[in-house]
């Protein structure tokens, strides 16, 4: 039997992907170096997922949030191309 994949429009594609120069843990949250981590926009902010859970920010914490990590653990964001705010 053949199982057909089936296309799933209201899955939410993320806005960017986050990498870390350095692993780390927050809040029992991890991040590992090297690896992409989603980034999705939600209703009033941003969430980024990690290894073992996610992170939703209003938007006013989630440009402190990347602020802080840029410095701490050279966090970078690479948008996806084609999203539109």
């Amino acid at each position: 039997m053949k199982i057909k994949k089936k296309h799933r429009e209201d899955v939410q594609k993320p806005i960017a992907f986050a990498t870390f120069s350095e692993s780390f843990q927050s809040e029992q949250r991890v991040f590992y170096k090297s690896i992409e981590y989603p980034i999705y926009k939600i209703n009033g902010g941003y969430q980024i997922v990690g290894e073992n859970g996610e992170f939703n920010f209003t938007s006013k914490m989630w440009k402190e949030v990347k602020s802080v990590w840029a410095k701490e653990v050279g966090m970078k964001i690479c948008e996806v191309k084609g999203y539109e705010d």
